[in-house]
């Protein structure tokens, strides 16, 4: 993922288009993971900020007899956000993830093939399968707690009763806010091409008023 992990300090108007913009200085990576969904175990470990090592792991397990994913081994200070039942909670875009809202840094049998609250989306609140909603975390990153947002989309690969391989988690995009303020699910970096855009725009005004003055 380090490869991936970059601070971007312009994005394009079209996508400026589709997310709110935060103040601060927004990291984004537009680029994810994906696990579960396959027999067998595996993890990923996120390193979000690419500095220090992973800051949570996501881990899979899908076998015959015990089909889960788990998030687990947040490092310290780390956190999603969860509802009251400590549920990882899906948010709608342009909701605020910061000091006020509650988190947890074990999730748990996330996903489940025993569970029948939710098809097997045992511990997500707010969730449909196939259909991406925002998480929210945070994570001290250098001495500061930072908070951020992450694209997620679970979906069931098999439907109750079937169980052999139930849910796949994967994250397309996620941001945080270096400076420690909270941020809004779905901020990305203020495009500095916009910015630019209307200072000549000013410019070019002050000088119609001159040629006007004249």
């Amino acid at each position: 993922m380090k490869e991936f992990h970059k601070k971007l300090s312009h994005t394009t108007l079209g996508a400026l288009a589709v997310a709110p913009v935060a103040s601060g200085a927004i990291n984004f990576t537009n680029a994810g993971f994906t696990i579960g969904g396959v027999p067998g175990a595996n993890q990923f470990d996120w390193d979000i900020d690419g500095v220090g090592g992973a800051e949570t792991t996501i881990q899979a397990n899908i076998f015959t007899s015990t089909n889960f994913i788990n998030l687990r081994d947040g490092s310290a200070g780390f956190g999603w956000v969860v509802d009251a039942g400590n549920n990882l909670l899906a948010l709608s875009s342009g909701a605020s993830i910061g000091p006020g809202a509650s988190f947890e840094q074990n999730i748990f049998s996330l996903a489940s093939a025993s569970s029948n609250l939710n098809g097997y989306l045992a511990r997500a609140a707010g969730f449909t399968s196939g259909t991406p909603a925002f998480v929210g975390f945070r994570f001290d990153s250098e001495g500061t707690t930072v908070y951020g947002w992450a694209e997620l989309t679970l979906t069931e690969i098999d439907t109750p009763p079937n169980s052999n391989i139930p849910v796949e988690f994967a994250i397309s995009r996620f941001a945080y806010d270096d400076t420690g303020i909270s941020i809004t699910a779905g901020a990305i970096p203020e495009p500095a091409a916009a910015a630019t855009g209307l200072g000549l725009l000013a410019l070019g005004a002050a000088g119609l008023r001159r040629m006007r003055r004249r």
